[in-house]
């Protein structure tokens, strides 16, 4: 991945649980093309990720971009997000597990 193909930014909120077509694949090593937004996994306490004071007039908050297949989004709609994320196949670090399918 060199770069953030056009449209994905302005498509995404990057709120938790959201889904993204990355419209390629994500590393040339890999045939996942997509990614799900949700907290991130290094931080125990939500201080250390949410409502950052910056110092300069705003607020950040840090989120984990997570590898998925963008066909498991419509697995994450008829699933759910909680179902999906503790399938017993769904890795958060591996881009070379099989897809989760329903």
């Amino acid at each position: 991945m060199e770069r953030i193909p056009p449209g994905v930014c302005e498509k995404c909120p990057f709120s938790y649980g959201n889904p993204i077509d990355f419209g390629e694949k994500i590393a040339n090593d890999s045939e996942m093309d997509g990614f799900l937004v949700f907290a991130p996994s290094i931080f125990r306490d939500k201080s250390n990720y949410e409502n950052i004071d910056t110092g300069a007039g705003y607020n950040i908050y840090i989120k984990g971009i997570y590898p998925i297949y963008a066909a498991e989004i419509d697995v994450i709609s008829k699933l759910g997000l909680e179902k999906f994320w503790k399938h017993p196949a769904f890795d958060l670090y591996n881009i070379h597990r099989e897809r989760i399918s329903v």
